[in-house]
């Protein structure tokens, strides 16, 4: 049997799952298992993700771990080892003119964390994004050190240097229950059997719910599928794209290569068939493309799309921490379509979770259950749609 027990198992072998194994693994904890149930990374919202690198936010608890991630990326080859793909376009927070108050109060914040960041007029920010139009920009928050990184590469990445440290990858092994002896999770039965463990760390998006259930945990987490759109355009010539979330048009967008964009496509219907995994339809792509073109006036073909889910949370912040009446079970889920950035610091203070079982502030406010005490978290600067 002493080969089915682990100190940990990471059920979940997305960017999360990946660099909380890691990050077990570099604090020292040597038998930690990674359960995914099909190939890595996965089939939710990593294998889909944009992957933008960004510190703006409109909560200080998710700019402070974007933040901390951010060293991660930009030096990945000395920390982690190989290429996460991160590269340095520049990233724009574009919003609305009712907007431009709330943003001169969030970039206050960033330049109080030590974030590099500046704010441009939309006649400023056309000198520098010449092809694009200035149609509804208030205002636009400016990080230099930003753009997007492969979240897949980057996954693997992290998978690759757990390896090194010891991890064990157990590829096609779906989490069917947990195993509970005299009233404390010991496990977890998969398909290839039972495996034991002292923790068992929960980060397989929509699937935690249902293997809560046991335990009579009731996770306020909802299925949506999320997109994205590429879009053939050969307008910026030398000139580089920033990296863009753009309030004023409910998307973001990057360059994907030199002569297209990738552009998120704007999905906000439930969807609980979390395996299906189909293209987006060709009405939602049109609907993006009108989108885009406030911004990008010349953008022509469609080219493509992706299309995957991911669990969110009613306030669209993460769930992370222990499950209440069992320390040993910690989820970390709900991360409604922004997990990438921040996934770094998210595995860094997991470990030290359960090294120690000292719990980060930024834990403590993303608690699983915070939501039956009607803690909530508020953006505290909002904007219309972050």
């Amino acid at each position: 049997m002493a080969n089915r027990h682990a100190e940990v198992l990471v059920i979940g072998g997305g960017i999360t799952g990946a660099s909380i194994a890691y990050h077990l693994l570099n604090s020292g904890i040597s038998k930690v298992v990674l359960c995914e149930q099909h190939r890595l990374p996965g089939v939710g919202a990593t294998r889909m993700s944009g992957g933008l690198i960004r510190m703006h936010h409109t909560h200080p608890s998710q700019m402070k771990l974007a933040w901390e991630s951010y060293y991660t990326y930009a030096y990945w080859p000395e920390v982690i080892g190989g290429s996460c793909g991160f590269r340095v376009t520049g990233f724009a927070m574009i919003v609305g003119p009712e907007q431009v108050d709330s943003m001169q109060r969030n970039v206050a914040e960033m330049e109080r964390e030590g974030i590099p960041v500046w704010m441009l007029t939309p006649e400023e920010y056309k000198q520098w994004q010449p092809f694009c139009s200035t149609e509804r920009i208030g205002g636009v928050a400016y990080e230099p050190g930003g753009g997007y990184a492969d979240p897949v590469a980057a996954t693997l990445g992290f998978i690759t240097r757990a390896q090194q440290l010891g991890l064990k990858v157990m590829e096609g092994t779906r989490v069917e229950r947990l195993l509970i002896e005299q009233g404390n999770v010991c496990g977890i039965h998969t398909n290839t059997g039972p495996l034991f463990a002292d923790h068992v760390i929960l980060c397989g998006n929509t699937w935690v719910k249902g293997l809560l259930d046991e335990l009579d945990v009731k996770l306020p987490i909802t299925s949506r599928a999320i997109g994205v759109c590429l879009l053939d355009w050969c307008g910026g010539g030398s000139t580089p794209i920033w990296t863009t979330v753009d309030d004023s048009l409910g998307t973001y967008y990057r360059s994907n290569g030199p002569n297209q964009l990738l552009v998120g496509l704007k999905l906000d219907q439930e969807n609980p068939f979390v395996n299906k995994q189909e293209a987006a339809g060709y009405s939602e792509m049109i609907k993006a493309k009108q989108n885009i073109r406030h911004r990008f006036p010349h953008v022509s073909a469609i080219s493509g799309s992706r299309l995957s889910f991911d669990g969110y949370t009613p306030d669209q912040h993460p769930m992370i921490g222990s499950v209440s009446g069992h320390k040993n079970v910690v989820v970390a889920t709900g991360f409604s379509g922004g997990g990438f950035k921040i996934a770094p610091a998210v595995g860094r203070n997991v470990a030290e979770y359960i090294l120690t079982g000292n719990i980060s502030p930024g834990m403590k406010e993303w608690a699983p259950d915070r939501f039956e005490k009607g803690k909530n978290l508020k953006a505290v600067h909002p904007y219309v749609h972050l």
